[in-house]
């Protein structure tokens, strides 16, 4: 259920994620408010939820999603990747302010694309990642 998603996003539980997501894809159980859960809890800046949200689910599509549509395989994907990554941007910098700056700030490694917007793309998830690896551990960025 939606929100067994969420308490998962919440607590950070990749595999307890991927499960979830896996038994609920074929229940069509998750819908936009998932969505719109984690853009509220997770991004809580209105500027930066207008300019993440489309990256999630497209102008289109989120209309259907509000009429109670389910969200897509590559819908969820994108979500667990999102939410992943805010973690560890969160983990890293004890800040929220400073980790949504950094996560919506082009970056010369992501060929001046945002963290937020490769992390969102389809196999974006490891470079975002080994970027902040990198950060954590004072390589060269």
């Amino acid at each position: 259920s939606s929100a067994m998603l969420i308490a998962a996003l919440d607590r950070g539980d990749a595999s307890e994620v991927y499960n979830i997501i896996q038994d609920g894809i074929a229940r069509q159980a998750f819908g936009a408010n998932v969505v719109e859960w984690f853009l509220e809890e997770k991004i809580a800046n209105k500027n930066v939820v207008r300019h993440v949200r489309p990256w999630l689910v497209s102008e289109r599509s989120w209309k259907r999603r509000k009429a109670k549509r389910p969200l897509s395989r590559v819908e969820l994907s994108r979500l667990a990747a999102l939410a992943h990554v805010v973690r560890q941007a969160r983990r890293l910098w004890q800040d929220n302010a400073v980790a949504m700056k950094f996560l919506t700030t082009p970056h010369p490694r992501l060929h001046g694309r945002e963290p937020m917007q490769v992390a969102a793309s389809e196999g974006g998830l490891p470079a975002v990642l080994e970027l902040l690896q990198r950060i954590e551990e004072g390589a060269p960025v």
